[in-house]
């Protein structure tokens, strides 16, 4: 399948292409992991106390939200080591905002 052409010069996959899209458009601020899963549209498992939810569906988020916090970590990690994106921890959480 082929790749953008963004893609090919910046060396990133299409979640690392998409958290730095995602940043250079938000330059002025930074974000924890959870507040970019949001913020790019991935569940994160959160269920109100009122929700009925079987053993079933809580396992498959369960699974669905440490798959994307995996990948969501992996990608943010993979972009700080090019230097393309700062992490900082602050107040005991990860932030993660553009190189500028």
């Amino acid at each position: 399948m082929p790749i953008k052409r963004s893609q090919f010069d910046e060396g990133v996959d299409d979640t690392q292409l998409t958290i730095l899209q995602y940043l250079r458009e938000h330059s002025d601020q930074a974000f924890t992991l959870a507040d970019l899963a949001l913020s790019l549209g991935y569940s994160v498992g959160d269920t109100s106390p009122s929700q009925e939810v079987d053993l079933r569906s809580l396992i498959i988020r369960g699974i669905s939200q440490g798959t994307t916090n995996y990948a969501l970590s992996s990608a943010l990690d993979s972009l700080a080591k090019k230097g393309e994106v700062l992490a900082k921890r602050i107040r005991g959480a990860y932030y993660y905002t553009i190189r500028q």
